[in-house]
């Protein structure tokens, strides 16, 4: 069952949010809140075969604005709300995050304000901006839907240090994180799979239970 989620942000009513549960969902289930790399009935074919496995999914796509921030609010506003009991057939309690490729940015950086959920699931995670920026600029990588002008956008590295230090969560460890599962094909070829195996690294060091996945014969999308 898909329902329309409105949820006013404090710029007006918030972007295109969908809520999915099993068709017999009866009580409230574990749930995934789903930070999708792109409006959320795009995913739907994500969506969907995690409901039907048993979960309530709150779906959301940020644009692609690099407005972090205003973004990190609105979700920590539908946290709040999930774990009020507000939304139907959500456990709150029992809370995991979602997100991919652009959307790891937000994950990420709530993931610092709040540890309170039972994990976190990233694929195709990005970890390093100033690692991104070089491949733009020396390695002459150039991402799809306009991320190379989001990139321009963030200003030079030398320039806005500290901008790119802010949503490079590489640098951001902490011991108490929940359990992170991180999947990235080695053939990706938006977001190199270093940038997991760099992450994997340094959280680890922090003893922070991460699992990682690296596979091959599929590419970023």
């Amino acid at each position: 069952v898909r329902r329309d989620v409105r949820i006013w942000s404090d710029h007006g009513e918030h972007q295109q949010t969908l809520l999915y549960t099993p068709i017999t969902a009866t009580t409230t289930l574990p749930t995934l809140l789903a930070v999708y790399p792109g409006k959320a009935d795009t995913w739907e074919n994500v969506s969907i075969p995690l409901a039907a496995q048993g979960y309530t999914v709150l779906a959301i796509g940020p644009e692609y604005t690099m407005d972090f921030e205003g973004d990190i609010a609105d979700l920590k506003r539908m946290v709040m709300l999930l774990r009020s009991g507000t939304i139907p057939f959500a456990d709150g309690s029992r809370l995991s995050l979602v997100a991919g490729s652009y959307s790891s940015f937000h994950v990420l950086r709530l993931l610092r304000d709040d540890v309170g959920f039972r994990s976190a699931i990233l694929l195709g995670p990005i970890s390093d901006l100033f690692d991104m920026r070089k491949r733009y600029e020396v390695d002459g990588l150039v991402p799809p839907f306009g991320l190379d002008q989001a990139l321009i956008a963030l200003g030079y590295p030398n320039v806005e240090t500290q901008r790119y230090a802010t949503y490079s969560a590489r640098f951001h460890g902490r011991s108490d994180l929940p359990p992170i599962l991180l999947m990235h094909s080695n053939n990706d070829e938006i977001v190199p799979s270093a940038q997991s195996r760099v992450f994997v690294k340094a959280f680890e060091r922090l003893n922070v239970i991460t699992a990682a996945y690296f596979f091959v014969g599929m590419a970023h999308y």
